[in-house]
This record gives structure tokens, C-alpha cells and sequence, in this order.
């Protein structure tokens, strides 16, 4: 194995450790969020507000940061900030001893998730998806391929809708994708992202 894959599978298995321990502390913080505020005293009101705010940064910052990686191509750049904001902000809650630090801790966490997880999730089918729980299924054009990697971003025109769609490039080269190709592009609602 030659040095430079050893790094490869280093970085990876550190990629997938970080994001293990941060989805666990996210997803482990996240359904307790509400009775965590009302044990510090705050209303069924403060709790909807807080947890409203939470998610508009989330997919605020998803956009945004969307935006900057997908201009950029400097992923990294807010992942990891954005797993370190999540790994401290989750940890510190129990840290808390009044609502509005809970409160701040709580929008901190969201902050991280949005800033860690652009949109992204867009899969192609080559034939109209059927019997799926997707809802939202656009037929389009592949317009402009750029590998990168082991991933390629497909840049799809779907009746002027422009769409991104990150897949593996084993995926690109599977499918036979090319510009031109028709495809069908189908959509999580909360993981939109205009390219």
C-alpha cells in the first residue's frame, strides 16, 4: 500500500470517527431539547421559539454554506469548524443552569449541524422513480459534470431549475453520465440546494 493511500484511508476512518461522535452527540441532544428547557424553567413558548430559531439557523447556514463549498471547493473549511461547534456546544448543556444558556447552547448546536452539513442530498435515476416516499422528483438534463476526487458534482438543468447533485464517481461512470443525459433527480425537501 503506497503512502499516499495509506493517507487516504487515515483521513477517512478520521472523517468517519468525528462524524460518528458528532452525530451522536446531535442527534442525543436533539430529541431531548424540549424537556431539557422546561426542567430549567422555560415555557412550552421560549421552548417552540427556541427550537424554531434552531433549525432556521440550520438550514440557513446549510444554504450559505451550500453556496461557499459548492463555489469554493474548500469542503473542509466549514465541516470542521462545524463539527467542533457540535462536539463543544452538546457537552456544555450539562454545564447549563438557567434556560437562556440552554437556550444559546441549543442554537450553538444547530449552528454547527448547518455549518458541517451543506445540502446535498440529490439522487439520479436514469427512469422514473416509482413506489419510493420521495416526493420530489424532477426530470432534467445533466448540463456540466466536475470530478473531483472519489465524488463528482453533477450540475443538472431541470426545466431551468438548477440543481447540484454530489455523487460518487463510480455512480457518474455506473450511470454513463454525460451532458445531455436525461435524468430524473430526486430530492430530500429539506436538502434543496440551488447550484
Amino acid at each position: 500500500m503506497t503512502l499516499e493511500r495509506k493517507s487516504a484511508l487515515r483521513f477517512v476512518w478520521l472523517i468517519g470517527l468525528v462524524s460518528f461522535f458528532a452525530d451522536m452527540t446531535y442527534q442525543g441532544a436533539h430529541g431531548n431539547a424540549g424537556p431539557y428547557l422546561a426542567l430549567l424553567g422555560a415555557s412550552g413558548t421560549v421552548v417552540g421559539i427556541v427550537a424554531g430559531a434552531g433549525e432556521f439557523v440550520n438550514y440557513g447556514l446549510r444554504l450559505v454554506f451550500g453556496y461557499w463549498t459548492d463555489r469554493t471547493r474548500k469542503y473542509w473549511w466549514s465541516a470542521f469548524p462545524g463539527y467542533a461547534i457540535n462536539l463543544v456546544a452538546v457537552p456544555a448543556l450539562a454545564l447549563a443552569r438557567h434556560w437562556p444558556a440552554a437556550a444559546a447552547l441549543l442554537i450553538r448546536e444547530r449552528t454547527g449541524k448547518g455549518m458541517g452539513g451543506p445540502a446535498r442530498d440529490v439522487m439520479l435515476s436514469l427512469k422514473p422513480p416509482e413506489e419510493i416516499s420521495a416526493l420530489n422528483i424532477l426530470s432534467g438534463k445533466v448540463t456540466d459534470i466536475s470530478p473531483s476526487g472519489a465524488q463528482a458534482d453533477v450540475r443538472l438543468d431541470c426545466n431551468g431549475a438548477h440543481l447540484l447533485a454530489r455523487l460518487t464517481a463510480k455512480s457518474v461512470q455506473r450511470l454513463a453520465l454525460g451532458p445531455g443525459r436525461p435524468v430524473y433527480a430526486v430530492i430530500k425537501s429539506v436538502s434543496f440546494e440551488r447550484s
